[in-house]
């Protein structure tokens, strides 16, 4: 016998509630026939009658027992062994020679009432009974303690008085040899096995971790436990029972406080208890070999329970499956373009076990079943068992993100391994709780186990790495944003649009729109966990957002799908149009003698008209004289208002300097740069299909290309001119002309970018075009004139009749002249309404005369023009009157101006003519005048005039029908008459 065992023994002395009389039966009618115990080695004991039909077990003991392991916390274990004797063997006891009479064999086990008659019976050796009874016991419980407590002797072995059974009824226990007898308690059974003896022993035993699946090496196992649990692990707990023949057991397992069971393989069962004022499950083994007779077919049996969290003030970790598992934070510093720093930050709350073995980071040894691991996991691993974290570092696929990213951004980035971040406020893996805010624990601890947050992700551990410094385009954020905000100008490709030319469109245009932001979750590998994406880029000077802070764009992607993300940007240098451009005026103001646009007007076209007069002849066959010239004509584009019509997108005017930059960066896409979007430049030219403009260079020469084919087309459109008589002196005279085969070609020259993203307006986008060769002929028909234009290879003639309507020539040194011939032409402003809204431009031109032509005089009544001379040859310089605050057709006219002239011979005079209405053409050609509108627009006017004259005399009709005639000095107007132009 081990000399670690103390016995005691426990009397247990029974309280009679009933009188003596309750014995049964009375005394002198004993029940025991037997008188074995009064007789064999003892003169006064009384033991029950043996019977083998009460004898439970064909084995030579009959014993049951119920262990109880009580798991306190996951370090200390309490492990409550009762055992209820019911027979014990001969062997054992050496008993061999006690005969049980009645119908019992020399094998049989000797019962409980024996035992306890015969406890003091000295057996040799010194031993006892009972000694032997209890080494026996002994024997027993050291067997449920080693099978699974190797190594742990038993404690002081009790005697009780009940054993308490959860799957079959309690034992009431007597130790007594006075008390145990039909014959000596009232309402016992005559049954030797009845009642057993019961014995108890507790101890206290430290857990093995890997009981539960733990390392050994965990600092603090019942800490880590909960902190498993909690965070919603589910941890096994495996004990084992075993029986021998005659012997039951029942094995009931309680885990911690914080645990409940959930399930229990088989034969295993749970069962429920109240604990703490609230139930809570366990787990519980029956084996039963009462019946057994050899021990050739007994195997120990497993007990293994599914322990999980048990919620009280504490809840169970969850994840939200809208929860991200990461939070990726790509901060780009792009405030210089050319050296952008990419810092990136990697927030984990949480990993998903499908996440983690694809990572191949073991963070245990399939133990325990860990749906996920938190930012408290990840910290509570690192404290409790110091886990190699290099594999979560390992796991994220930082190459492919690397990738992703540079193609995105159109940069070369490449991330390097990630590594931990210095802990913050806001997380870290050296992140402390603050005891009653963070965690409802009263120390500072690095994960928390109670409270709301206790074990989930609220505060991640962050993980973080920086790309080398270089270049990349900003204009590539901003593409994939507006390209997924919807509208026409979105679905324009700017793959090709360099920083550069982005920062130059800054100048005129501001963008408020809503974007799908779920294009940032398309950058992230497919094998990423749920992932949310927030991308910060610090802005270069040139732009600035609109949103918040003016230097910042903050992209937020949710984890589901994409969001709708309001973002707004706008240029930091918006070009402001509103000045006056002058020919050569410095300063230029809106009164200066040689506008060309005033500061209110948004689109300022001009033309730069230069006329070259060859010679003329006179055909006196034909009545007619021939002017045969050449011209250039030049569009000079100064700045453009256009209404893109586009919700959220404001464009300002656009300067010349920009228009010359789209041109050329349609020469980088196929098409042009509108081409493959929703958006397109329709031209129409009033005539055949209307033309969609590709802006590029190569667009550029095509449209020349058209307006020399369809330029006949064009002219002939509009139909001859004819104008209402005009008096130049000499009686009215009406001009007709007809310009339709004028030999119109556009030569549009190529277009540079210009030198830096700086946008300006005071050097036009000029595109030309020349009419060749050209004979106009000038003929008088009554009292018209007629004007048509060939190719000089045509000739016309001219009659008398032109001579005689003007007088008889003079004869002078220099020339031919009619005496007292003066011209007068009225010059009116040009105003139209184009696709660009209404543009009030302006002309110049300078009309080169022949040397065998010379005007007497040139006047100006605007002081627009001047007569100069260039190399023997006389030049007329004119510039056409504007009316920048004109509104109306009507209000523009009232700016014309009056030139007056005179020539040598006095039928040259219609040379005089011919300027006007050589610019008349080519204005119509480059412009596409539509004077049809505008004479539509005066008719429609006069029309609502009358009617509103005569619905005004009606109205007085009635006034004077109601209230009688009105005095003469009373006029009765509508509203309009104050909407008028005074």
């Amino acid at each position: 016998m081990p000399s670690t065992v103390k016995r005691a023994a426990v009397l247990l002395v029974l309280l009679f509630l009933a009188p003596l009389a309750a014995a049964d039966p009375p005394p002198g009618q004993p029940d025991v026939v037997n008188d074995i115990c009064s007789t064999w080695n003892s003169a006064d004991g009384v033991c029950d009658d043996y019977d083998s039909a009460l004898d439970h077990t064909p084995s030579d003991e009959w014993m049951r027992s119920s262990v109880e392991i009580d798991i306190e916390d996951a370090e200390m274990v309490e492990m409550k062994v009762g055992l209820a004797v019911h027979e014990m063997s001969r062997d054992d006891l050496r008993m061999d020679d006690l005969d049980l009479e009645g119908d019992s064999k020399p094998w049989d086990g000797i019962p409980a009432d024996y035992i306890r008659n015969y406890q003091s019976l000295s057996r040799g050796g010194g031993d006892t009974v009972s000694d032997l009874m209890l080494e026996r016991v002994e024997e027993i419980m050291e067997e449920f303690i080693d099978i699974n407590f190797p190594n742990v002797n038993t404690t002081t072995i009790t005697t009780v008085s009940e054993i308490d059974f959860k799957s079959q009824p309690d034992a009431n226990c007597v130790y007594s040899a006075d008390y145990d007898s039909i014959d000596e308690v009232n309402g016992f059974d005559n049954d030797p096995f009845y009642p057993p003896l019961c014995f108890e022993a507790v101890l206290q035993m430290e857990v093995d971790s890997e009981s539960f699946g733990l390392k050994p090496e965990t600092s603090d196992i019942n800490r880590m436990m909960q902190g498993l649990l909690t965070m919603g692990a589910a941890l096994n707990s495996d004990f084992t029972a075993s029986s021998s023949p005659g012997h039951s057991i029942e094995l009931s397992v309680f885990p911690p406080p914080y645990a409940n069971v959930q399930s229990v393989e088989s034969p295993g069962a749970t069962k429920t208890r109240e604990l703490d004022g609230h139930p809570q499950t366990y787990s519980m083994l029956e084996i039963d070999n009462t019946q057994a007779v050899t021990e050739a077919n007994i195997n120990p049996v497993e007990l293994v329970s599914r322990l999980v969290h048990r919620e009280l003030d504490t809840p169970t970790a969850s994840i939200d499956s809208d929860e991200p598992s990461l939070v990726v934070d790509l901060v780009v510093d792009a405030t210089d373009p050319q050296n952008s720093r990419f810092d990136l930050e990697i927030a984990i709350h949480h990993l998903g076990s499908d996440t983690l073995d694809e990572w191949g980071a073991e963070l245990h040894d399939g133990s325990f079943e860990l749906p996920w691991v938190t930012s408290d996991g990840i910290r509570m691993l690192d404290q409790e068992v110091d886990e190699d974290l290099t594999a979560i570092l390992d796991g994220i696929p930082i190459e492919a993100m690397s990738t992703a990213f540079s193609d995105a951004l159109g940069a070369n980035i490449w991330f390097g391994t990630p590594q931990f971040a210095e802990a913050d406020d806001e997380g870290g893996l050296d992140f402390r709780h603050t005891p009653g805010k963070t965690c409802d624990e009263s120390l500072e601890v690095s994960y928390c186990i109670e409270g709301r947050h206790a074990m989930d992700g609220t505060w991640p551990v962050v993980l973080q790495t920086t790309s080398q410094s270089t270049p990349m385009r900003v204009s590539s954020v901003v593409e994939r944003m507006l390209e997924n905000s919807g509208g026409d100008i979105t679905t324009i490709d700017l793959s090709k649009v360099t920083d550069e030319d982005l920062a130059s469109m800054m100048n005129v245009v501001e963008v408020e729109l809503s974007t799908d932001t779920g294009w940032l979750q398309d950058l992230l590998p497919a094998d990423m966990p749920s992932t949310e994406f927030r991308l910060t880029l610090h802005l270069p000077e040139w732009i600035e957002s609109t949103i918040g802070d003016p230097s910042t764009v903050v992209i937020w992607a949710p984890v589901v799908g994409g969001g709708e993300q309001d973002f707004g940007f706008a240029g930091t240098r918006i070009f402001d149009w509103r000045h006056p451009i002058c020919l050569e005026s410095d300063p230029c103001e809106d009164d200066s003698p040689d506008l060309i646009c005033g500061s209110n007007q948004k689109t300022c076209v001009s033309f730069d008209i230069k006329v070259d007069v060859e010679k003329f002849a006179v055909r006196e066959t034909r009545f007619a004289a021939e002017v045969e010239f050449s011209a250039e004509v030049v569009l000079e584009i100064y700045r453009l208002g256009i209404n893109l019509d586009e919700e959220g997108i404001e464009l300002h005017p656009v300067p010349s300097d920009l228009l010359r930059r789209m041109i050329v960066m349609g020469d980088r896409l196929e098409g042009g740069l509108l081409a493959g979007s929703d958006l397109e430049a329709p031209l129409d030219l009033g005539v055949g299909d209307q033309i969609d403009v590709e802006v590029s260079n190569q667009g550029m020469q095509e449209l020349a290309e058209v307006l020399t084919i369809r330029s006949s087309e064009i002219i002939d459109a509009e139909g001859p001119f004819e104008t209402a008589p005009m008096d130049f002196g000499m009686g009215p005279y009406i001009f007709s002309a007809d310009f339709v085969a004028t030999p119109f070609v556009a030569s549009f020259d190529e277009i540079t970018m210009p030198s830096n993203a700086e946008v300006g307006d005071t050097v036009p986008l000029r595109l030309g075009s020349i009419i060749e060769s050209t004979v106009v002929s000038v003929a008088l028909k009554g009292d018209t004139i007629d004007i048509r234009a060939q190719p000089a290879a045509i000739g016309f003639a001219i009659a008398n009749r032109l001579a005689m309507a003007f007088g008889a020539p003079v004869f002078t040194d220099s020339g031919i002249q009619v005496e007292g011939a003066e011209f007068f032409v009225e010059v009116t402003p040009l105003m139209e309404h184009t696709v660009f809204g209404t543009i009030r431009s302006s002309a110049r031109m300078e009309i080169h005369l022949p040397s065998s032509v010379r005007l007497l005089s040139f006047e100006s009544q605007m002081g627009l023009g001047e007569l100069t001379e260039v190399d023997g040859r006389q030049v007329v310089v004119y510039r056409t009157p504007l009316c920048p605050d004109a509104t109306t057709w009507a209000q523009c006219s009232k700016n014309s101006d009056i030139v007056s002239y005179s020539v040598e011979v006095s039928w040259l005079f219609v040379l005089g003519e011919l300027a006007p209405y050589i610019f008349v053409l080519l204005f119509a050609i480059g412009m596409l005048i539509s004077r049809r509108r505008r004479l539509s627009k005066e008719h429609k006017e006069e029309s609502e005039q009358k009617t509103a004259e005569e619905e005004q005399k009606l109205t007085e009709i009635a006034m004077e029908a109601e209230f009688g005639k009105l005095d003469d000095k009373i006029v009765v107007v509508d509203e309009s008459y104050f909407e008028e132009d005074p």
